[in-house]
């Protein structure tokens, strides 16, 4: 460091120990000691001076009072000096001939020891206390800044009224950690990143790019111009490289970080001081154990960290591959908060739960619009007259439906079981002797003259930044019927529409038959409809037919 530089810094140093430094002045001090590791070295070889100093404060009363007494007898050696000087007899001095002497050498006397006064050790250890007291201040006690401001939230419950963030709260790098109990809190940092807090979690914002979590979970979008955004953790920090990532922190301090997008950096070890890296890229994870703090490589599960949400739909999406369409009749937002036997009665349009047990009903030809389920436009029983079926609210119209009883043997729900009413038989349906209806398998039960319409515009409203490109679905009927009613071979028949226009068409399937349903969609469709119909049989009896899996798509990044 040169010696202009430890001027400029004990000159800002003196005007902060006095209080007469400006806030610019400090925020000059701070910025050296943060920028130049040498300043920050001289600060902190005084700071450890201090914390010697504050422990034996005795020792400056000890120096002071020798000192002290050694001044005072200094000045009555002098006084007595003086007086004696007035009153002493004159003293005659005899004059000397000049003498030749001759050259001899010159002899210096040893030098005699200087040692420093009390008084002067004491004064050099005060000044240099009071630099580092001042250098400490400002070095640990950074400016308040602000670092990101919360941008959405849903159901927050926090730890403390103190804790407590709202939609267009600052967040500031001088804030104690806060704790979110449990709900979701989106931020805006300061230099762009945009992070996902999901409770239980407790978090703190260092800086516009530095996010520190302590526990719980976050997921990081990183625009290109805030790349290096940093996820500091108790065992490790992870690096943005261009990327959207997730964090996770266990109690133990264990880190867990994945990459949907890009890739980051892992920086293990820190505390131990031979820190370990290594590289995420897409689709991969990796874990920092919290008491080796060693790096290992983990299964990729694109389901673990909430990647946005819409708080008046209550859609919370994990980075599915689209929209559940068995969960959406079920209740939920198309992510899996749907319930399992929860469905839509077919001529009121209410949501329900829905009996399992199989009896027949009659119904009309008639489209009911569904009010109590947002994704939902209507239901309706499949038949009509001279071949039309109306399929939406806007009046879309089928046209080329077989002529059917108008008979149904339940309601569309979330789920695939099916109790048979005469005998009380119960059956967990499989198709292709895959289990149905489960959360691994979801499941639309739609028995045959069902039909239920949904409205694509709804989804893409909730999920602005995704396409929905595909439908696809496995249908057909139930392994069970063939079991149950080996006698009757029950056929049934399966449509998918857009706008009322057949995309497939799969007439007189029996039990066993499986149909794997792959549909185009394009951003002017407006209605995806689903229906079955009895076939050429003429009965329902045994017509358990399915939708297995049946998801909107989202367009491959």
């Amino acid at each position: 460091m040169n010696s202009n530089l430890q001027q400029q810094l004990d000159k800002l140093l003196t005007l902060a120990l006095e209080k007469k430094a400006t806030s610019e002045q400090l925020q000059k001090l701070n910025t050296i000691v943060q920028e130049d590791p040498e300043a920050l070295q001289y600060c902190l070889n005084f700071y450890q001076m201090v914390g010697c100093l504050r422990n034996n404060n005795r020792m400056f009363e000890v120096y002071l009072e020798d000192a002290s007494n050694e001044m005072n007898d200094q000045n009555l050696l002098l006084e007595e000096y003086a007086r004696y000087e007035k009153v002493a007899p004159a003293i005659d001095i005899p004059k000397e001939e000049p003498t030749r002497e001759l050259i001899q050498k010159l002899v210096y006397p040893p030098k005699e020891k200087r040692s420093l006064s009390k008084l002067s050790i004491a004064s050099v250890i005060v000044s240099a206390a009071a630099i580092l007291m001042v250098a400490a201040y400002v070095h640990f006690v950074p400016t308040k800044t602000m670092t990101a401001t919360v941008t959405d939230v849903m159901n927050p419950k926090w730890a403390s009224v103190t804790d407590t963030l709202q939609v267009g709260s600052d967040l500031y790098n001088t804030d104690n950690p806060r704790f979110l109990k449990s709900g979701i809190v989106q931020i805006q940092l300061d230099h762009g990143t945009t992070v996902i807090l999901e409770g239980p979690c407790t978090f703190s914002c260092k800086s516009g790019s530095l996010l520190n979590l302590q526990d719980g979970r976050v997921f990081a979008k990183v625009p290109p111009h805030a790349t290096g955004f940093t996820v500091e953790t108790p065992v490790s920090r992870v690096v943005d490289l261009g990327t959207e990532f997730g964090v996770q922190v266990e109690s133990d301090g264990t880190t867990l970080a994945q990459v949907a997008k890009g890739k980051a950096k892992i920086i293990s070890n820190l505390s131990a001081g031979d820190a370990e890296s290594d590289l995420i890229f897409e689709n991969q994870a990796k874990e920092v154990n919290g008491r080796t703090q060693r790096i290992r490589t983990i299964a990729y599960n694109s389901e673990s960290y909430i990647q946005s949400f819409d708080v008046k739909s209550g859609t919370v999406w994990r980075g599915q591959k689209g929209f559940d369409l068995a969960d959406i009749v079920g209740g939920g937002s198309g992510f899996g908060n749907g319930e399992i036997g929860w469905g839509i009665h077919l001529e009121s349009g209410r949501s329900q739960a829905i009996n399992a047990i199989s009896t027949q009903f009659r119904g009309e030809s008639k489209y009911v619009p569904v009010i109590s389920n947002a994704y939902v436009d209507g239901v309706f029983v499949a038949g009509g007259q001279n071949g039309a079926c109306q399929v939406s609210t806007l009046g879309h119209v089928f046209q080329g439906i077989p002529q059917t009883s108008l008979r149904y043997g339940n309601n569309p729900y979330n789920g695939a079981s099916h109790t048979v009413a005469e005998s009380g038989q119960r059956f967990q349906l499989t198709l292709d002797s895959q289990v149905c209806g489960t959360v691994e398998n979801p499941s639309i039960y739609l028995h045959a003259n069902a039909g239920i319409t949904f409205d694509l515009n709804r989804f893409r409203i909730v999920m602005t930044d995704k396409t929905i490109t595909e439908f696809t679905a496995r249908c057909g009927i139930a392994d069970a019927s063939a079991e149950y009613h080996s006698e009757r071979n029950s056929k049934a028949d399966f449509y998918v529409l857009i706008d009322g226009q057949p995309r497939l068409t799969r007439q007189n399937m029996a039990a066993g038959q499986v149909e794997d349903v792959v549909v185009e969609i394009a951003p002017e469709d407006r209605f995806l409809t689903l229906m079955t119909t009895e076939g050429l049989d003429g009965s329902i009896i045994g017509d358990w037919t399915l939708f297995c899996k049946p998801m909107l798509v989202f367009h491959k990044d």
